[in-house]
């Protein structure tokens, strides 16, 4: 018997059958908490994915459980309802600097992405879900100091304006490559959330399997320069798929880490997460060139594991 298990001390979560939505070939699970997954416990050998649960550093090792019927994209939900920059480079200003300021962050899509900030780092992470948002694994944890003791995000932040949050995060998830070697072709997080925040930002979709040529890509996050940290900048351009990365001229900076490559809002499928940004030029980037970890299917179904109760796939 396959159990899926909550942080909680309750234990177990319960499956429901995959007959309750039989017409998508998916499951839907019922859960104790919203900030649960519902990837399958496993043992440390057989894992895909680490997660902890901050309140009480319990670490969790568990793999996906993937549907019988795969799909490619995941629609995104339009709602109306200090530390240090990482070690990692992903600051790159290649020739000009093409970012700009991002105004109106508290509407959508914009504000469904906010500054993250943990004891150790800063970042930028986006909602995915009503109960989670993803960034990169190098905001949130250090192969030599393990994860953080904590993280805030503060979506559509812009200075001292704070719309929404801070939401603090109750669990972190990473892949178990990252986890024991930090191999950057894995540099992505999932943040569990206790309550749906994502309900009341909105979340953005994300899509794997497309061609991603002939049109524009935004990346929007949160600059780690002092006079930009906690306002919202943006830049666009065209991007390439290379193995598990993404690859492009688009202005970051430090502190842009965990921000989405995503579409734009009048794209054929609009604000669709492609990959996670993690690198400036250097040589996982390959040189010139920015970088991203793409959304290959395993990060897709990763991505669509956090679930909640009455929260359609």
């Amino acid at each position: 018997m396959i159990t899926r298990r909550s942080f909680l001390k309750f234990g177990t979560i319960a499956a429901l059958s995959a007959a309750t939505s039989i017409t998508s070939g998916k499951q839907a699970f019922a859960r104790a908490n919203p900030s649960i997954h519902c990837l399958i416990d496993t043992s440390q050998s057989d894992a895909e994915y680490v997660g902890i649960y901050l309140p009480t550093r319990e670490i969790n090792f568990s793999k996906i459980d993937y549907p019988k019927v795969k799909i490619k994209s995941n629609s995104p939900a339009k709602l109306d309802a200090p530390a240090s920059e990482t070690s990692i480079n992903s600051r790159s200003i290649i020739g000009a600097d093409t970012r700009t300021r991002l105004s109106g962050t508290d509407t959508f899509p914009y504000r469904a992405t906010g500054f993250l900030s943990t004891d150790r780092y800063i970042g930028t992470a986006s909602f995915a879900s009503k109960s989670m948002a993803i960034t990169a694994a190098h905001v949130v944890y250090d192969i030599d100091k393990g994860f953080v003791q904590s993280a805030k995000l503060y979506p559509g932040r812009d200075d001292d304006y704070i719309p929404y949050g801070p939401f603090t995060v109750a669990s972190i998830y990473i892949p178990i490559e990252y986890y024991k070697e930090g191999n950057s072709d894995y540099d992505y997080a999932a943040l569990g959330f206790t309550t749906l925040y994502g309900k009341q930002t909105g979340y953005l979709g994300y899509q794997t399997g497309y061609d991603l040529s002939n049109q524009y890509y935004r990346i929007d996050g949160y600059p780690g320069e002092t006079d930009k940290r906690y306002q919202l900048w943006g830049s666009m351009g065209y991007v390439t798929r290379k193995n598990k990365r993404i690859i492009y001229q688009i202005d970051t900076t430090g502190g842009m880490s965990g921000t989405p490559v995503a579409s734009l809002a009048g794209a054929a499928l609009p604000n669709q997460i492609v990959g996670i940004h993690t690198n400036g030029t250097d040589s996982v980037s390959g040189g010139n060139s920015n970088s991203a970890v793409a959304v290959d299917d395993r990060m897709f179904y990763f991505m669509k594991s956090f679930r909640v109760n009455g929260e359609n796939d």
